[in-house]
């Protein structure tokens, strides 16, 4: 397991067996977010940096070290890793858009305008959409990953922060902070209207089991996980 610390400036490797650190890399600045790429020799990690400027770097897992640091706008966040292309999709909350990164040439590819303040980032298991959470706007934008651009954006909750996409591909799962609820739509997007379930106070982010209908939610105010079963 890979773990930003963001006090401390590094990522943490953690023996997962013997759960130990085996490892600290350190990126400076304050890192917030990893992902790893889909080949497992990789991670990708996102920087607020100590100035206006964000960083997402690339590390080798091998070989614990960062081999490149590019540029970002303001307040990287939340990123994923494209299951086809490798792409990386990350989150820019000071700037309302989406970053796409190319890892093998190390550059931004495209800068995709979103909702206000996004937050949570998901991508489906093709690579064809991604989810983006607008904690200002109140509504999550769907990303077209061929068009590159906005594909439609729909109303959820109040103030959602964290989204998640089934194994399967087949549902969505966005946290609303302030409605202190889930919601859920089919990735299809057939049906705009969501399904609800409430959980507890705070709520900031969700992951879903292998089965796709076991679900945990992190609540933070009220220093809970909910587990919920939802067929």
């Amino acid at each position: 397991a890979l773990v930003a610390c963001k006090d401390s400036g590094t990522v943490v490797v953690v023996d997962l067996n013997t759960f130990r650190v085996l490892a600290d890399i350190n990126v400076g600045g304050q890192p917030n977010f990893v992902a790893m790429s889909h080949r497992g020799y990789r991670a990708y990690v996102s920087n607020y940096g100590r100035s206006r400027e964000g960083l997402l770097h690339i590390v080798d897992v091998r070989e614990r070290s960062v081999v490149a640091s590019i540029k970002m706008g303001a307040s990287p966040f939340a990123l994923v890793v494209c299951p086809t292309t490798e792409l990386i999709y990350t989150v820019i909350g000071g700037n309302n858009e989406v970053w796409v990164v190319d890892p093998e040439r190390k550059v931004v590819v495209n800068k995709i305008a979103v909702g206000e303040a996004p937050d949570g980032i998901a991508i489906t298991p093709d690579g064809k959409r991604v989810f983006v959470a607008n904690s200002r706007s109140n509504d999550l934008s769907v990303i077209d990953t061929d068009l590159m651009r906005v594909q439609i954006t729909v109303p959820v909750g109040k103030m959602p922060f964290g989204v998640a996409v089934s194994p399967d591909g087949k549902r969505i799962f966005v946290v609303n902070t302030g409605s202190r609820n889930v919601s859920i739509f089919a990735s299809d997007l057939r049906n705009l209207v969501a399904e609800t379930f409430d959980v507890d106070r705070g709520p900031t982010d969700i992951k879903i089991a292998p089965d796709n209908r076991t679900v945990y939610v992190i609540n933070e105010m009220s220093n809970t996980l909910v587990v919920a079963d939802i067929p």
